[in-house]
């Protein structure tokens, strides 16, 4: 800017600088107008990077957490749910003590993740999507409450009517709604790929 300056003040007709100035003065104007033009360019560069930059950040602190959180309840849930099925058929009413250390831990960190995620929600879609699993969830922790009583009580009866009447789909409904919001979250991963 400031040879452009002196050669403005200098020199009222720029045509007249150019055909009076000698090489030098010319290769000088000519270096300093690509410097300038390099400079913006890669003032515009460094300033596409930085919002290339925030976005991966983004993703990679809120989608792919949540994915990951919820794959993990996913598998939790599945494995609890298979535990429950197999303590249910079961004609071994020993295997509820037998899996209540697992059971517990299994809960404590559905419950766990519940929370984070819960905290991770940034839009209306997730809030809809977390309130249904929380709902299925409510629900499948009562019926796998009820067979694991019977069980203990040595009704197996009773165990296999909640199981079959009532677990199962609970179990079904909280896993699909786990997978709802696994792919939501995938989803919003590939949005903000193609965005970077």
């Amino acid at each position: 800017f400031f040879l452009l300056w002196t050669f403005a003040r200098a020199h009222q007709d720029p045509m007249n600088f150019m055909k009076n100035a000698n090489i030098g003065k010319k290769i000088t104007l000519v270096f300093g107008i690509v410097l300038i033009v390099s400079s913006l360019a890669t003032g515009v560069s460094l300033w596409q990077l930085g919002k290339m930059r925030a976005s991966t950040k983004e993703l990679l602190e809120m989608s792919l957490t949540k994915e990951r959180l919820v794959s993990d309840w996913y598998r939790i849930i599945f494995a609890g749910a298979r535990r429950t099925l197999a303590i249910a058929r079961s004609s071994d009413n020993g295997l509820v003590e037998f899996f209540a250390a697992d059971s517990l831990k299994g809960t404590t960190e559905a419950g766990d993740i519940l929370k984070k995620v819960g905290v991770l929600l940034t839009s209306d879609k997730e809030t809809a999507l977390l309130k249904g699993i929380s709902d299925a969830r409510d629900t499948y922790n009562v019926h796998k409450a009820d067979i694991t009583k019977a069980k203990a009580a040595g009704d197996n009866d009773a165990a296999s009517a909640v199981l079959n009447d009532k677990f199962i789909g609970a179990a079904d409904v909280y896993q699909q709604r786990l997978r709802e919001l696994v792919a939501f979250e995938r989803e919003q991963i590939d949005h903000s790929a193609v965005d970077i």
